[in-house]
Order: C-alpha cells, then structure tokens, then sequence
C-alpha cells in the first residue's frame, strides 16, 4: 500500500505529527535521547525533510525541513517505502539490504533504535487511525509453497512427507528462546563456555521431542512440525522488528501464537539488550574498528548473528561416538593445567551428554506410540526407538543408525548455533562405509537406502530461518 500522501504541503505534517507522537512513547524518547546525535530524514516523492536532534542527550527536538548543521546521520527513503516500514510491510534491515534505505554517515545510529520498532509500528498505526487512513491493505495469508516435481522414484511414504512440508503451516517456536534465557539468567557470571554448553543442555532437555506420522528419521530444531527458532542472542532487537508483520510479509511468511509473541516481548526479548553478540562485539572492537563499521553498514549479519559457516565433524561421531569423545575429553579435563582449557573440555563434556540424553527422549517418545501403532508403522516405531537409544553415544551399526546420528548432530548444533549454513561437509564419504557394509551383506536394498535418503534431506529442510533477510539474500532455505 502506498504512502497516503502525494501532496508535499498534506505529507509534511502528516509525518511529522507522526515523529511528535513518537517522542510521546517513554521508550522511544529514551532511546533517542541516548543517541546524542542530529539525524536528517529525506522522504521522496514526495519531497519532504525532518530533522530529530539529541545533542546533549536531554531533549528530542523536531523540526521540519534540512538541518543547518553537518548531521551525524541522514537516512534518504521514499515515502512508500516509510510507509512499508512503519505499517510493519517492510523489514527495516531488507530495506538496507536492497537500499531502500540509504545511509550516509553514522548508519549504526539507527540501528540501536531496533529495540523500539514494534511500538513506532504501532503509534504508526494508531497515527493512520486518527488520520481516518487504512493502515495497511488487508492480504489473506496462505502458507507459502513451493511448486517442485517429485522424481518418480520416491514411493508413497515420501511423497506424504514432502507433501506435509510443502504445504503445512509455518509456526515460530519460542521454546529455544525460553529455555536459553532461563538458564543465562541462571548462570550469570559463569565462563561463556560453559554457560552456553549448560543453555544447550536446558534447551535439549525440555523442548518438545515430537515424531511425525510416517517419519524413519527423527528430531526436530523446533517443537513445531514445521517451524522457526528464535535466536535471541544474536539478533534480539531484529527480532521484534519481524514480529508485527510475520504473517503478511512478501517472503518466507510464519504464524505464531498470541501467548508466544507475548512472551518473546515481555519476557524472553527484553533480557537480551545489550547482551547480544553485537553488544559483546562492539565492546572489544577499537575505536578504529568501530569507525570503518558505521560507514560501511549498519551491521554485518554473520558478524553479529552468529551465521554457522561450519563443519561438524561427523566422521569422527559415527566412528567412535560421543561417549567415547565425553571421556577423552574428561581425560584432558584432568590432565588440563590451564582454567580456560578445563572449562572447555567441561563443556565438551556437557554438551555431549545433553546430546545423548536429548536422543533418549526420542527413544521414548517413539516406544510410547509403539502403545497405539499397528502392523508395519510399530516396527518401524520400534527401530526408531532402537536407533535413538544407540546414536549418537555410540557407533551406528546400520545405515539408517548413521544418518539419525547425522540428523541428531546436526540438528543440535543448529540448535546451539544457528540454524543457517552450517553444512554437512562430504556426506558421500562419511556415510558410505555405512551403506556399503549392509548391501554386501544383504541387510538394505537400494529401494530402502533411497528412500531413508529422501526422508532425510527432508528432514533437513524442516529448520527454517525465522528472518526473511537470510532467506532472500545469503543461504535461501538451509538444508
């Protein structure tokens, strides 16, 4: 929907009564005020300018037209697209991508405003309501799908999975988020390290462990059969900037529950400003450091978002297993003369055993609906069970046992880190000795190994980036 106005002399004050009720919200002001700076705004077509300036840190002072002085910032956008942000329409952060947004200056001046876009959304709308104006065109939201022809290979159980994945509901799962904040609010004043191997263990140990109809492979990023994390750590003021819009925007559309969006602003969310890994970064960077940032953008994803760009090393799981790491690495742990060097093969040590304990929940979960399944389905129940019991605290025995220790490994360090490009390194290598030793032996049919494939790299697409940033612009879908 486009900018109501047309007219400079109608735009003008429009705007600005809208950059007046800002200064009204308590947050904003505060927030503002704490950057200390003049910010010109250009508004195109049409032609109108604002000037904001805190110099001084004690009033919010704004005016109409170009500023006399040099500003700090200026931020140069057209109307419609102020109108796309402000309604919720537009991710701030895809506008800078794209540069629908244009910075000159100190451009990560705007970006400490993120933690105050829900509610400038909001007053924005509240603005357009008393203006009479419709804030927004009303769109009806589908879950998006993607049209791709099935190879005609793949039997009816694949079908029916990749059918739920095509077309099911999109859902934000809060979960990870909870359980990761409740245990950094435990922990406070603890080494990183461990502090985020002891995260990964709370997450692993509570977040729902769920196996879908016709699954062979199981585990999940989510509790959702098809959903999004939240990653607070990384990217919490970005975050609720996607919250108001994450049904209607153009790409990569999610629903979410009136209880969890709460939760995430309320309780989860606010924890994390100014402990993010921005925060952090900005903390050690030089001031010279900190000077060639702010030209260049206004932030840098993989930097502060914690983008995976990683290699697990499966290989070595699938041949020896994580209990069999666990004790090296309490060996080293005991033998270790250096703090540092204990707290990480501590955490080693924790992180592998919430990884085992997270698969026994499958093992679990799977042997309780061995109770209502019937023929073929409780067999296959039944394997699953089996293998979540053996994988990954040991070495897979079958080819079916390597790839849910692929799945499991990957999963929780997706889980851990986040869930995009962390990739899977030389899949053909690592699971060969695998698949081999059961054709020779008779054990697995071709027909079988392609279709636990198929069912595994669907698997795979079911971790969604929550942020539609990452899936227009670097790594698409992950897998």
């Amino acid at each position: 929907m486009p900018f109501p106005y047309r007219d400079p002399g109608q735009a003008e004050p429009f705007a600005l009564g809208y950059f007046e009720r800002l200064r009204g919200s308590d947050d904003i002001r505060k927030t503002w005020l704490g950057l200390n700076a003049l910010v010109q705004v250009r508004i195109q077509e049409p032609d109108i300018a604002i000037f904001i300036d805190t110099r001084g840190g004690r009033e919010m002072r704004i005016r109409p037209g170009i500023a006399a002085e040099e500003p700090d910032l200026t931020l140069s956008l057209t109307a419609d697209s102020f109108h796309d942000i402000y309604t919720g329409q537009l991710n701030v952060f895809t506008a800078f991508a794209t540069r629908r947004i244009k910075a000159e200056g100190n451009s990560a001046l705007i970006m400490k405003t993120a933690w105050t876009l829900p509610q400038a959304i909001q007053i924005y709308r509240e603005h357009c309501a008393a203006a009479g104006l419709p804030e927004r065109e009303t769109k009806a939201t589908e879950p998006e799908a993607t049209e791709v022809t099935a190879p005609a290979f793949v039997g009816d159980r694949v079908d029916r999975l990749r059918e739920r994945f095509l077309r099911g509901q999109r859902e934000v799962c809060v979960e990870r988020a909870r359980y990761l904040t409740e245990s950094y609010r435990r922990t406070e004043g603890q080494p990183a390290v461990l502090r985020q191997a002891l995260a990964l263990e709370h997450i692993l140990a509570h977040i729902g462990a769920r196996i879908e109809p016709d699954e062979l492979l199981v585990g999940n990023v989510t509790a959702k059969p098809l959903g999004a994390g939240v990653y607070p750590e990384g990217i919490a003021g970005r975050i609720l900037g996607e919250l108001p819009n994450l049904a209607r925007r153009d790409c990569n559309t999610f629903a979410i529950a009136p209880d969890g969006e709460r939760e995430l602003v309320e309780n989860i969310l606010p924890y994390w400003r100014g402990r993010t890994i921005e925060d952090r970064a900005r903390e050690l960077w030089s001031p010279e450091v900190t000077a060639s940032f702010e030209k260049v953008a206004p932030f840098i994803l993989p930097e502060i978002g914690g983008i995976g760009h990683m290699l697990v090393n499966h290989r070595r799981v699938l041949e020896r297993g994580l209990l069999a790491i666990i004790e090296e690495a309490t060996r080293k742990r005991e033998e270790a003369g250096d703090k540092a060097q204990r707290d990480f093969y501590e955490a080693v040590e924790i992180a592998g055993r919430a990884v085992i304990s997270w698969a026994n929940r499958y093992a679990e979960e799977a042997q309780r609906l061995v109770g209502t399944a019937n023929g073929f389905r409780r067999d296959e129940l039944l394997a699953i069970a089996e293998a979540c019991r053996r994988v990954p605290a040991q070495p897979p025995r079958t080819f079916q046992e390597a790839l849910q220790s692929v799945l499991f490994m990957h999963y929780a360090t997706q889980i851990e880190s986040w869930e995009s490009a962390i990739s899977l390194g030389r899949m053909d290598q690592f699971l060969h000795p695998a698949y081999r030793a059961e054709v020779e032996t008779g054990q697995i049919s071709r027909e079988r190994a392609l279709e636990l494939l198929a069912c595994f790299y669907i698997k795979l697409s079911h971790s969604i980036p929550l942020s539609s940033l990452v899936t227009r612009f670097p790594c698409s879908m992950p897998m």
